[in-house]
This record gives structure tokens, sequence and C-alpha cells, in this order.
């Protein structure tokens, strides 16, 4: 039997093109629990990073006013 015969007779629809995410739909507009837990660890490193670098400034010009 074919596969749409299949298809028709088990009343499921027959998907034969997935079309492609682009990047801002898949990691930055993502749904996907896994992709925003990934997205969360990596804004809670860049954040830690642009902390600490501000903190380093604070007490540079502290050290060298």
């Amino acid at each position: 039997m074919a596969e749409s015969a299949v298809a028709a007779a088990t009343g499921q629809a027959v998907h034969a093109h997935h079309e492609e995410l682009g990047f801002w739909r898949t990691y930055v507009f993502s749904t996907d629990h896994k992709m925003i837990g990934r997205q969360f660890l990596f804004l809670g490193l860049f954040m830690m990073i642009l902390g600490g670098l501000l903190a380093l400034m604070i007490r540079w010009q502290l050290a060298w006013p």
C-alpha cells in the first residue's frame, strides 16, 4: 500500500516537507525548554563576566584616581 493510502485510511496526515528554521527562530525565539535553558546559561555567564569587568574598573579607578 502506498504511504498516502495508508495515511488516508488511518486519518493521519503525511508531512513530506519540514521547513528549516533560521538562526533567530532556532536560538533566539525558541519555545523549546532545552534551548531556553541554554539561553539562560549563556546569558548568566555573559552577565557574570560583564559584572566582573565593571567591578574591576571600579577598583582600578579607586586604586589610581
